[in-house]
Order: structure tokens, then C-alpha cells, then sequence
């Protein structure tokens, strides 16, 4: 008889983007886990974790950037598994356990030296 029409609110349409971003963020986590990493030879003075740094940011920094980006849904949780300087110069490497509702996986990501950046991927080697 009545058509009853829903217009989204701003809030309706952020939630929604929100879960989408979530959703991909998991989808990410659960195709790197079913892929095994490639290995490559690397020289003796190119391991992960030869680049001493002293700006390692620390769990509380860690925890806070995660809070910040995952802290709205309380059905995700994470664990910091390591925060270590990575092969590439100006990068360290922040490994964290995360846990939700569509399962559990490993996510890598990388902070820049200065803790102003985040980057979500793999440093591979580049060149000769």
C-alpha cells in the first residue's frame, strides 16, 4: 500500500564504510596467510633487522595507532608480536596478531624513523 522510503544518515553511510574497510582489511590479512612468502637470497648485510635505529616506537605507540584505526569495533582484538627494525633503511617492522569475528591472522605494517607513517605490505628487494 505505502511505500516507506530509508534515507541514510551520514552517520549510516560511515558505518557502512567503516565495516567495508574492515572487511577488506581481513579479506588482506586472510589472502596473505594462504599465499607462503617467497624466499630470496639476500646478502649476508641485507637481513631483516641490520638497520640499528634508535626510534623503535613503542607498544603504547603501537596500540594507540591501532586503537585509533580498529578501536571502534570491540569484536576485534590484537596482540603486538614484534617491533623490530626492518631490512630497508628508515623502516621498522611491527608485526601484530589480530583477531575478529571472520577469524585471526598476522598483518605486518611498517613505520617510518620519524612515526608519522604507517605502511601495510612487504618490503621486498628492489634492484641488483
Amino acid at each position: 500500500m505505502f511505500a516507506v522510503e530509508k534515507k541514510l544518515t551520514r552517520m549510516d553511510m560511515g558505518n557502512r564504510l567503516k565495516v567495508l574497510a574492515l572487511v577488506l582489511t581481513l579479506s588482506i590479512i586472510t589472502a596473505a596467510q594462504q599465499k607462503p612468502a617467497a624466499k630470496t637470497k639476500t646478502k649476508s648485510g641485507d637481513q631483516l633487522g641490520t638497520h640499528a635505529t634508535a626510534n623503535l616506537p613503542s607498544e603504547e605507540d603501537v596500540n594507540s595507532f591501532l586503537h585509533e584505526t580498529f578501536g571502534y569495533d570491540p569484536a576485534l582484538t590484537w596482540k603486538i608480536a614484534g617491533i623490530r627494525p626492518s631490512q630497508a633503511a628508515g623502516l621498522v617492522e611491527v608485526t601484530v596478531q589480530i583477531s575478529g569475528p571472520q577469524g585471526q591472522g598476522e598483518q605486518k605494517f611498517f613505520v617510518t624513523e620519524d612515526g608519522k607513517h604507517a605502511v601495510v605490505g612487504d618490503v621486498i628487494p628492489f634492484g641488483a
